[in-house]
């Protein structure tokens, strides 16, 4: 049987219809399934637990915030994953089955019997991500994001103009130091911003990630970058500098909060760790 988390405010609950879509296929299909909806912060995690006891397959519906919670719910449990991209930002779903897939096509993986390992990392042993763990610019976007709306991409270019340089204290590869930047961001699969590819050279399957640091810059260079992330060189530019690793710790001497695939923690103090293979999601090969 599979269970699918349905979260039915994301992207401001437009895709209701196409949920009910999907259960007359699934009905018309005769597979087993088991759907919940999601009532409010946490509660996709809550279910996703309760699931894991009696679904083969969980199946989040939603953006990379509900993937997310149901994610680090199931941080200690081995269970069979497949994605909905219900959200405004789809970049697990993306990611994973790529931007022109359709929810017929997940079902096909979801029935197949073949599966794709991929790596994930942990935050503070805590909280598990798959996307990118991020602060500084990162996590400046999410709040105006969830605050005010529109698209990630608008708010970060509205964003150029107010951009704060922050402190940080990096410890990577068994050096430690101290940096002024933009953001600093773990990258695990390369997308952010609603299939924005930040990081070119990133995969899920490479047993690490790339801390990617962007330096103090000047207004033209920052516009500059803009320009390169829409283009997919972000991690091409001068001012950036990507190392990789498979753990890091951060200490943000101004932040109070880093984004973790699109959900907020307040914590100035991070030890993130890559997870090799620890994300096992359904995928017809």
């Amino acid at each position: 049987m599979i269970g699918i988390i349905y979260n039915p405010v994301a992207a401001g609950g437009k895709y209701k219809g196409r949920m009910r879509d999907l259960l007359v296929l699934l009905d018309s299909l005769q597979i087993k399934y088991e759907y919940r909806e999601s009532e409010g912060p946490g509660d996709a995690g809550k279910l996703a637990l309760e699931m894991s006891e009696t679904c083969s397959t969980i199946i989040p519906a939603g953006g990379d915030g509900t993937v997310s919670e149901v994610l680090t719910a199931l941080k200690d449990k081995d269970v069979r994953l497949a994605i909905l991209p219900y959200g405004s930002g789809n970049d697990s779903f993306i990611s994973v089955y790529g931007d022109d897939c359709s929810d017929e096509g997940v079902l096909e993986h979801v029935m197949s019997e073949t599966d794709l390992r991929a790596d994930c990392f942990m935050v503070n042993g805590k909280y598990r991500g798959f996307l990118l763990a991020s602060y500084g610019f990162g996590a400046d976007l999410v709040k105006n994001f969830k605050e005010k709306g529109r698209t990630y991409f608008y708010q970060a270019f509205k964003m150029l103009f107010g951009v704060h340089i922050r402190n940080y204290t990096i410890t990577v590869n068994g050096t430690t130091r101290d940096v002024r930047s933009e953001f600093v961001s773990v990258i695990n699969t390369g997308y952010a911003g609603g299939g924005i590819r930040v990081n070119s050279k990133s995969s899920f399957t490479d047993g690490e990630f790339e801390l990617m640091i962007l330096h103090e810059s000047s207004m033209f260079r920052r516009f500059a970058n803009f320009a390169a992330m829409a283009r997919g060189k972000l991690d091409s530019q001068p001012n950036m500098e990507v190392i990789c690793t498979k753990e890091c710790s951060i200490i943000a001497k101004d932040d109070d909060c880093i984004n973790v695939d699109g959900e907020l923690y307040y914590t100035q103090n991070v030890d993130i760790r890559i997870t090799e293979g620890g994300l096992r999601f359904a995928y017809r090969r």
